[in-house]
Formats: structure tokens, sequence, C-alpha cells
């Protein structure tokens, strides 16, 4: 360790002892040249002129006035370009050895300060990086342990007699293998585009077409969830793309919205024309997302604390797949959200050249008012089945009413309910009346007795 800190202290010495010696010769070449040049003309311009020796005596003292000048000026520059040197080269020393912390602290606006600042910008990026990987294996391993401790315990158990190899856990074996095989092969589509190795078609795409295509396919899953769904398509919006990767990327937002928003939420997704660019917005009215969260929420196996503990997430690639499709397009994706609220993720992506030399349209919302009609519906029915169990509960009521005393209450929905008057005074009546014929039946009993002995 000794003899490597020698080293590097040698280098910035020899490069110091290399610029000075450089600034001194010149310095002394510079001086001479000079002196000589003012003697001749001397020599030559007036009479009377100094003797060769008074000439040579004026050249000696004046290069070596200028030689302690050049050595004070040598060292100073020296020095001052040597240390940043010096300490630039101790830093990348100690980053060869591991230390990804070191840095150079060097600033200022001359050429070495610019260059100790991006030598420590370059640190930054490499730390950054180490620091994504060790997470990265760290989530990747816990991504792929939870299916397979899924997969080893239901096989374990069917081995040791304590699960039946039913159709029950086999589906669970079954699950899980399908999972496992998502994770992977989304890994791969990930890697794939980051590394540029993915091939990326450049053809003209229909962008209303592919987001009416999945609004339609998950209208089914949304109604079965009970999530009121809305669209806002403008028509023939179209870009230069891959429509899978592109088809892909929607898919991930509205998943990603139907997957964190409650029963009886809303999400909707909007296509328009913008400043050049097809703007895709996907709202919901679910879990939402924190203002500390969402500088991660596009990083891969990243899903807020309130979603894990609520919901059964994803794989938690999604997202980050749809930031990079978008950035293979030369878009952007960007989200604002409330915590409790809902979050509303916006693609866009430039136009197609045809697409862009059109005039906007003024007012074309083409909002489906068959889903509409469908939700008007529902509102209907949920408040026709209110009314039923209302005149259900009121004949309860008047049924239950019969057999109970004026005094007594109705218990309906868990609500103590009192007898109005009119009802009381029924009540009270056939209360005597049953009596009375209770007595008589009683009356009746008697006489038999009496009869028989």
């Amino acid at each position: 360790m000794k003899n490597k800190r020698k080293t590097r202290e040698k280098k910035p010495l020899s490069f110091a002892i290399y610029v000075m010696g450089a600034f001194l010769l010149t310095a002394a070449m510079t001086v001479l040249i000079t002196a000589a040049a003012i003697a001749i003309v001397w020599n030559v311009g007036y009479a009377g002129a100094p003797s060769d020796e008074e000439i040579f005596a004026a050249v000696l003292i004046s290069g070596a006035i200028a030689l302690v000048l050049s050595i004070i000026l040598g060292l100073y520059f020296a020095i001052g370009i040597a240390r940043p040197v010096g300490r630039i080269a101790d830093t990348a020393s100690a980053i060869k050895e591991g230390n990804l912390s070191a840095r150079t602290g060097l600033g200022g606006d001359d050429q070495l300060g610019q260059l100790g600042q991006r030598f420590d910008e370059m640190a930054d990026a490499i730390e950054r990086d180490r620091d994504l990987e060790r997470q990265l294996i760290g989530d990747v391993a816990h991504e792929l342990r939870t299916p397979l401790m899924a997969i080893q315990a239901t096989v374990e158990a069917i081995q040791d007699g304590v699960f039946e190899a039913d159709e029950e856990h086999l589906n669970t074996i079954s699950f899980e293998t399908r999972r496992l095989g998502r994770l992977v092969e989304a890994l791969l589509h990930l890697n794939r585009l980051e590394n540029g190795t993915a091939e990326v078609k450049r053809n003209l795409v229909n962008l209303s077409s592919v987001v009416n295509g999945l609004s339609t396919t998950h209208e089914a899953l949304l109604e079965s969830s009970g999530i009121m769904f809305f669209t806002d398509v403008d028509p023939n919006v179209m870009i230069i793309g891959d429509q899978d990767l592109i088809s892909q990327a929607v898919a991930n937002l509205l998943s990603n919205a139907v997957r964190y928003t409650p029963e009886n939420g809303m999400v909707s997704i909007e296509l328009t024309r913008e400043n050049g660019y097809a703007k895709i917005s996907v709202r919901d009215t679910g879990v939402g997302i924190s203002q500390e969260d969402m500088k991660k929420v596009f990083s891969r196996f990243w899903r807020a604390d309130v979603a894990r503990q609520s919901v059964d997430g994803g794989l938690g690639i999604g997202l980050a797949l749809v930031k990079e499709v978008v950035d293979q397009h030369f878009g952007d994706v960007s989200v604002s959200s409330t915590l409790g609220e809902g979050s509303t993720f916006v693609m866009r992506i430039p136009l197609a050249p045809e697409d862009h030399a059109k005039p906007m349209p003024s007012a074309r919302r083409n909002t489906s008012r068959r889903r509409q009609e469908r939700a008007a519906r529902k509102e209907q029915e949920k408040l026709r089945k209110i009314e039923e169990r209302q005149v259900k509960a009121r004949r309860k009521a008047r049924e239950a009413g019969a057999g109970l005393s004026a005094t007594q209450e109705l218990k309906l929905f868990g609500l103590r309910v009192p007898l109005p008057a009119t009802r009381q005074q029924e009540v009270r009546q056939q209360e005597v009346r049953q009596q009375e014929v209770r007595q008589q039946e009683v009356h009746t009993r008697n006489k038999e007795d009496d009869t028989h002995e």
C-alpha cells in the first residue's frame, strides 16, 4: 500500500517538473533573444556604443533576472496545474480499488475545475449504477423466490401426503409457474429494449384504433370489477412506431389503473392531439401515489407500500416497460397523483408527419354513448333494488305487527321502529279478540271434562 502511495505521488511531481522546465526554457530563450536583439540595435544605431564585454554582462544580468522570475512563475503555475491533476489521479486510483464514494471536490470556471466536476459526475453515475444493480439483484431474487417457494411448498406437501394431487393444488403449481414465466419474459423484454437489441418497427400506426381496441378488451374486465369506464378518443391519430410495443404500453397503463382502483371507482382513457404529439391520458380514482414515491414509479420492481398492503399487485415491471417503450418512440411519460384520490399517467408520442400537417379537429368528442347509457342503467338498477328492499321491509313490518303487542317495537335492518298510533289500536283490538277466543276454548274444554267425569 505504501508503494502504491509513492507511485501515485510521483506522477504529479514529474508532471510539475515537466511543466516548470518547459516554462523556464521558453522564458529563458525569450529573454536571451530579446537581450541579444537590444544589444545589436544598440551597437548599430548609436555612436559610442558599449563594448562587447558590457553587452555580454548586460545579457548575463538580464538573463539571470529572467531566470529567477521564470523559476518563481514556473513553480506557481506548475503547482497550480499539478495539484488538481494529482487529485484527479488519486481519486481515479481510489475508485479503481473499489471506493466508489471517492470524489475530487474540484470546482471553478477554469478547465481543470470543469474537468474535476465532470469526473465527479461520472463517479456519481458509476456509484448510482452500482446501487441500482445491487437493488435489481435483490428485487429479482425476491420476485423469483415468491413463486418458487409456493411451488416447492405445494410439491413437498403432495409428496408427503399432506395434500392430494387434485386439480386445486395442480392449478396452484400451474399458476405460479406461469407467473414465473411472465416475470422472466418481461425482464428479458425490458433488457432487450434497454440494450437496443430489440427490434423496434417504424411503421405508420393508427393510434386511435389501438386505443379503441384496448378499451373494448378491458371493458369486460372493468364491468366485472364494478368500475365505471369512459373513453374519449380523437379519430385517426397517426404515429410512426411499433404497434405491438405501443399496445403493450397502453395496456400496461390500463391494467395498472384497474388493479389499484376499488369497486365503484372510475377509470378513463383519453387520446388527443397536442402541439405535434399524440397524448394518451389514463386516469383512475384508485389508491394514488405519494409525492416521494412518484420519483420511483417508473423503476423496476417498484410498487407503492399502500398498494403492497391492499392490492395483489403485478410484477412491478409494467411501468418501467412503459417508459422504455415511450423512450424508444422519442416521446415522454409522466404521472401526477394525490394519495388516496387517484393518479393520471400521460404518454406523449410525436405525431406522424402527415398527421401533424392536418388541422386540429375543432370538436370531435367520441365518448361512447353505449357505455354512458350502461352506466346510467346501472344507477337505475341500484335505485330500483333499494326501492324493492324498502317495500319488502314495509311489508314485513305490517305482517310482523299482527303478532306484536301495542307496546312492542319492530326491528328493521338493526333499527328499532315504534308502531304508529293507528296500528297500536288495531293491535289492541286483535289482542282482545284473541283473548276472547282463548277464553271460549278454555270454557269448552272444561265442559267436555265435566261430561267425561
